[in-house]
């Protein structure tokens, strides 16, 4: 058996590839905070019109975004399995991880420009940088 063995020197660089996996795709969505920023301004000024209703806003483009979410995640994680020779009956449940993962992020970027206010761009997408950072440290 392998796995008796104590010695196991890919360990190392097995968990670095799963972190580039998880992280990296992850950090992309950085540029989020720049959209929505932009975003927000415009669905603020629509709402106060009356032309729709918050959580008509929130519900639309949730369900507009959960499937390219999905889809980010499958195109992320099938490479991954195979190039890492990953267990493929472990493919489902990694791909929903992986899609909550962003959308969590997605949420973090959306929570903070709301709350941010109409700042610099740049500010924004460092405070996620760190925000990121942090969470990769903690996991």
């Amino acid at each position: 058996l392998e796995s008796a063995n104590q010695v196991q020197e890919q360990v190392v660089f097995r968990l670095f590839y799963l972190w580039w996996q998880l992280c990296v795709p992850a950090s992309l969505m950085i540029m989020t905070v720049f959209v929505q920023n932009m975003e927000l301004r415009t669905v603020g000024c629509e709402t106060k019109n009356g032309y729709y209703s918050t959580v008509s806003y929130i519900l639309g483009t949730t369900l507009v975004q959960l499937p390219f979410m999905a889809l980010i995640a499958v195109c992320a994680s099938v490479p991954a399995f195979a190039l890492g020779g990953w267990p493929w009956e472990q493919l489902g449940t990694f791909v929903l991880a992986y899609m909550l993962n962003l959308c969590a992020w997605e949420a973090i970027a959306l929570t903070m420009v709301k709350h941010r206010g109409h700042s610099t761009p740049g500010k924004q997408q460092q405070e996620v940088a760190n925000v990121q950072i942090f969470a990769t440290i903690d996991n």
